[in-house]
């Protein structure tokens, strides 16, 4: 009898575990969301021209300072992926550096003409698993003027299998004429 019940109890243990409820029974589903990045666009100076081209007489890039968040200072990084800045070539999504980037492009993006060459000034990146509410950053222009915004990029869960990515500036205060900001998906 002694030798009996442990091996009675282990049997019903792992019986007793096996069993659960019906909504456990469900797969388990592992959940991958993109990193999103505040972009700023600026209207060219003349239609047609490209305002974030260091070679252009229309450059906009030298109204922007820096971007100010959690009380470290950013300024723009040039990663020229025309002219040799590589990133690491792999299916998974590789994390790019946390900095103000301006970012060219030698391919176009969907929606975008063959022709067109492709320039973004971004700011990130943000994981929406980090549930940023109401995050403050600023932005510091070469005229004195400071913009300062909030922006949120959380997950809201309506089910199990249900999430819903909010992104979006809460609230902006004054930018120059021609500049405006959004949070979005940096697509490669």
């Amino acid at each position: 009898m002694k030798k009996f019940f442990p091996i009675l109890s282990i049997c019903a243990s792992l019986f007793i575990a096996a069993c659960s409820d019906k909504e456990d029974d469900e797969d388990p589903i592992i959940w991958d969301f993109a990193n999103y990045n505040l972009q700023l666009e600026a209207t060219p100076v003349v239609e047609g021209r490209n305002p974030f081209d260091n070679e252009s007489e229309v450059n906009r890039l030298s109204e922007i300072e820096l971007i100010e968040y959690k009380g470290y200072h950013y300024k723009v990084t040039p990663m020229d992926y025309a002219n040799g800045y590589k990133r690491p070539e792999s299916r998974f999504l590789m994390p790019a550096p946390f900095c103000l980037r301006l970012v060219r492009y030698d391919y176009p993006r969907i929606g975008e003409e063959v022709d067109k060459e492709v320039w973004n000034l971004i700011f990130g990146e943000f994981s929406p698993c980090d549930n940023y509410h109401d995050e403050p950053f600023k932005i510091r222009w070469t005229d004195g003027s400071i913009t300062e915004g909030t922006f949120d990029c959380y997950i809201n869960w309506k089910s199990k299998t249900e999430p819903d990515v909010i992104r979006n500036i809460s609230s902006i205060g004054k930018m120059p004429d021609g500049w405006s900001i959004k949070v979005s998906r940096q697509m490669l």
